[in-house]
């Protein structure tokens, strides 16, 4: 296996989380095993990645009845097909990708080729906050704004003190601050540090607890201002690297700089 799992065990539910390697971004996909079935969130960059996923799962000879799409980054869902379950996201989020996800998918294939799809998978479903019980486990959806992207779900266990987070939150991994929403997600952090839950599931890296709110927000400070003040993806890049040097994901500061800083269109 080319990815890593780490397992947080809550007795009757156990939660199954697989992190990429660093060329699959480091995303992570959670398998949420239920009694009798898996609920996965999120669904990797690299279908080799999502491949290793269905394969794991399997091994727990339980089927995944759902996959649940944070956001509508590329690297959350291009391999959700390969999971093999009904599809489900944000109103908001279903509809960015339906717009735009076979652009994604195609732009990434052409310079990636069948590491990745050459076209978008397909979300059947949507989900609104609320609670719910699933498999006689009280699931809580949750909706963040305006943190790494304007609408990220959050799926947590009310019972058991667990909430995936996902991009609202990162571990000594580079945060993707390319939409430059630093006010509006510090706020969230602290918002999100007054939940009662003790166990928190980030969408890069290993599984932790509130102190990862903390870790972001001093990221998120350190970054707006090397931001503001780097003036080439470069300098920024390396001004990351030497503030936080522990930190993995330096593709991830890559696909951020093409972002931040475009090419400049041919003369």
């Amino acid at each position: 296996m080319q990815g890593a799992v780490s397992l947080t065990d809550r007795g009757d539910v156990k939660i199954h989380t697989y992190t990429a390697p660093e060329q699959g971004l480091l995303v992570n996909t959670h398998l949420i095993e239920l009694p009798t079935q898996i609920l996965a969130v999120d669904a990797q960059y690299g279908l080799p990645y999502a491949a290793e996923v269905a394969e794991y799962a399997r091994s727990l000879g339980k089927p995944i009845s759902r996959t649940y799409i944070s956001h509508e980054h590329p690297d959350h869902f291009f391999g959700a097909a390969v999971l093999g379950a009904p599809i489900y996201a944000l109103a908001e989020v279903k509809a960015a990708i339906d717009a735009a996800g076979d652009t994604m998918a195609a732009n990434n294939h052409a310079q990636y080729g069948d590491f990745v799809p050459s076209s978008a998978p397909r979300l059947n479903h949507t989900v609104e906050p609320a609670e719910t019980t699933i498999d006689g486990v009280r699931i809580e959806f949750r909706r963040a704004r305006d943190t790494e992207a304007e609408a990220i779900l959050n799926v947590a266990l009310p019972d058991h003190g667990v909430i995936v987070a996902q991009d609202v939150v990162y571990n000594r991994v580079h945060v993707f601050v390319a939409d430059r929403r630093f006010e509006q997600w510090t706020a969230a952090l602290r918002d999100y540090e007054r939940l009662p839950y003790e166990i928190v599931l980030p969408g890069h890296g290993a599984p932790a607890g509130r102190e990862l709110y903390g870790q972001v927000r001093e990221y998120l400070a350190a970054a707006k201002d090397l931001v503001e003040r780097a003036e080439s993806g470069e300098q920024l890049k390396a001004s990351l690297i030497e503030r936080f040097p522990d930190y993995r994901g330096e593709i991830l500061l890559d696909v951020q700089n093409m972002y931040l800083f475009p090419a400049s269109p041919a003369a």
